[in-house]
């Protein structure tokens, strides 16, 4: 009985030993994180298997010596507390074998080291500022929950955010240039920011002079050449006499260049350069021609003077058939529209009527606007009131009868000099019924305004 027993453990054993193929072998080697021995047993399986067995002894000899490597650079990293690179390398192990128990240990001290140490960084340890006031912009990395700036100079704010922070400074009004020193700090590490601010640069004062103010040129001198000095990049050359110009131009001097005179008598003018807020006045004397000049002097043509008629106000009288005795008066003459108003009479007394002397006694005043049609034509028109008496000769000898009435004008005035202006027309009754009884007048006016203007 025992010899079959001991047989049959013998055959399980022999089993067992015959079912462990080197493939088997190295997944074994790999799930215990055993990269060296699992790598031997693959390279076994690729040199007795073959076809598909060979292909996969090939991809998890690739895998398990991958792992490997990583693992080496890993337990270096750690050994000289690099954790963010060790933490990297134990984590692609894992990816690979996540029942590598030593890798996930490793990884597990790797973070833990990694939450004790605080990180701080800016993305300027430097600033100079613009001397006339601005802002700047700094970024902050930390991996702390938190960070604080101190040591903030007066001329400047800050203004604090999750991961950067803005500072706003103050234009340098001083006589030097200031400077600050900004503590950025995060748990127990700290950053210095170096700022600075210069003065705002002095205008310069521009300086400018020439060689000559006062030039005396001949009659015959063509061209003369004026040194110029300044600090300004440019100058220019202005209010140049017509019988000059500019030749050449260059940074510290210029050609001037000017017309012969042959005129007998001496000319004198003036040019100014100009650079920036400064300016220096050039006077130049050219002297007249000694000899007889061969050019034809041009005799300026006299212009003829002509008195203009101009606006006129004037005082006259007028006359009719019936009312004859009369004033009138008018103004105008500067614009289209002008004005007129004249009274006429016959002054006839009711006896003078009674006694079969005067037929009719007449009295009307009108006035109205003047038309301007030509500098000597002007077209009256008026409107006024009328006043008659005559003796009625159809029914009743023994009455007068006295009538008012609407009174319509219109004319034409001559203006026959700046003094005298005569002036027609006619005058209609009763306009409000019917123009009737039109009487003829005519007058004469003088000019009492502007008549010796020209």
């Amino acid at each position: 009985m025992k010899k079959i027993i001991v047989l049959v453990m013998i055959f399980a054993t022999a089993t067992s030993v015959l079912a462990q193929t080197p493939l088997v072998a190295g997944d074994n080697c790999f799930d215990n994180g055993d990269y060296v021995c699992a790598q031997k047993k693959y390279q076994d399986a690729m040199d007795t298997a073959s076809g598909r067995d060979k292909q996969i002894a090939e991809i998890r000899y690739s895998r398990a010596n991958s792992c490997n490597n990583w693992l080496t650079v890993a337990n270096r990293a750690f050994n000289n507390n690099s954790y963010e690179s060790a933490k990297e390398n134990y984590q692609w192990v894992l990816n690979e074998n996540p029942n590598d128990n030593y890798a996930k240990s490793q990884l597990e001290k790797c973070i833990s080291a990694l939450k004790a140490v605080i990180k701080l960084s800016v993305s300027k340890e430097s600033l100079t500022f613009s001397p006339l006031g601005g802002m700047d912009r700094i970024f902050v990395n930390t991996n702390a929950t938190s960070y604080s700036v101190r040591n903030i100079p007066s001329w400047c704010t800050v203004q604090k955010f999750d991961s950067y922070f803005d500072i706003t400074y103050t234009p340098n009004t001083g006589i030097s240039p200031r400077t600050g020193l900004y503590k950025i700090t995060a748990g127990d590490k700290e950053v210095e920011i170096y700022a600075s601010q210069p003065v705002p640069p002095k205008k310069q004062e521009i300086t400018l002079s020439v060689s000559k103010e006062n030039i005396r040129l001949n009659e015959v001198v063509k061209s003369i050449i004026i040194d110029v000095n300044t600090n300004s990049s440019d100058y220019q050359i202005t209010n140049l006499p017509s019988w000059c110009r500019v030749k050449s131009k260059y940074h510290n001097w210029f050609s001037l260049e000017c017309e012969a005179n042959y005129n007998s008598y001496s000319r004198e003018d003036w040019f100014y350069v100009n650079a920036g807020n400064k300016s220096v006045r050039i006077n130049l004397h050219q002297s007249g021609s000694t000899k007889k000049s061969s050019f034809p002097v041009k005799k300026r043509k006299e212009k003829s003077i002509k008195r203009s008629l101009g606006s006129f106000s004037s005082l006259g009288i007028q006359s009719g058939e019936i009312a004859y005795l009369g004033l009138l008066y008018e103004s105008g003459g500067r614009r289209t529209v002008g004005f007129h108003i004249s009274a006429r009479t016959s002054l006839i007394t009711e006896n003078n009527i009674w006694n079969g002397g005067e037929p009719i006694n007449k009295t009307e005043i009108q006035l109205g606007p003047n038309f301007k049609i030509s500098k000597r034509l002007y077209l009256n028109i008026g409107g006024g009131y009328g006043h008659i008496g005559d003796v009625d000769s159809i029914t009743n000898f023994d009455n007068m009868e006295e009538l008012g009435y609407y009174v319509g004008t219109a004319g034409l005035m001559i203006r026959l000099s700046r003094v005298v202006n005569i002036n027609g027309g006619v005058s209609f009754m009763n306009i409000d019924k019917d123009f009737d009884n039109p009487e003829i007048t005519f007058g004469i006016s003088f000019n009492l305004k502007g008549k010796n203007r020209y």
